[in-house]
Order: C-alpha cells, then structure tokens, then sequence
C-alpha cells in the first residue's frame, strides 16, 4: 500500500492507494481514488471528508492521464494517511519511526 495524493488540472486535489509507480507511462493508476472535501464541524472547527473522485467510475482502480495532472504523486502526512486507510479497510503500517513511536503512547 503506497498511498499517494496528486492536483488535477481541475484544481481538485485526490488521494489513492497507488498501484504501480513508474515515471515512464503516460498514465498513473488509482485504487480507490478520493477527492478531500473541507467541512464545517458542529465545533465550529473544519473538518476533512473524502469523496468519490469519480462517482461514475465503475471499478476501484482508474487510469488518469499524466496530461490531467499538476502534481507528480506526493506522500501525505501520517494522519490523513491513517484516516484513509481506515475509511476503505486498507492495513495502514506508520511510515515512520516517529509515527511509530506515536502509537506507543
């Protein structure tokens, strides 16, 4: 599980467990590929949604074009990391020793 966030030309930005990473191809594939979505909270806070990134794809993976994109694909920070991957029950490991060092406590 590699997962990745890239801006599209619309200006969304879209979060992905990434299949493969090869620099070569003229498209990136997605697995269950989610646009973030800033919402008010009830505590007058904001808060983070995920969203479909495209509601009328049929399967979990998708092909995007390079072209479609402003950003190579980027690692996230842990906590969005972690909340993605317990939204769509994908095992989430830390990345790093200091995220580990987090679930200790």
């Amino acid at each position: 599980m590699s997962i990745k966030c890239v801006r599209l030309t619309t200006g969304e930005d879209v979060i992905f467990d990434e299949i493969q990473h090869l620099t070569t191809l003229s498209y990136i594939e997605m697995d269950s590929p989610v646009r973030i979505v800033v919402q008010p909270m009830d505590d007058g806070t904001n808060g983070v949604a995920f969203v479909p990134a495209f509601p009328l794809n049929r399967d979990s993976t998708i092909k995007i074009p390079r072209t479609q994109l402003l950003t190579e694909p980027y690692a996230i920070d842990s906590e969005l990391e972690q909340a993605y991957a317990s939204n769509f029950g994908k095992i989430w490991t830390p990345s790093t020793t200091q995220d580990k060092n987090e679930l200790l406590y």
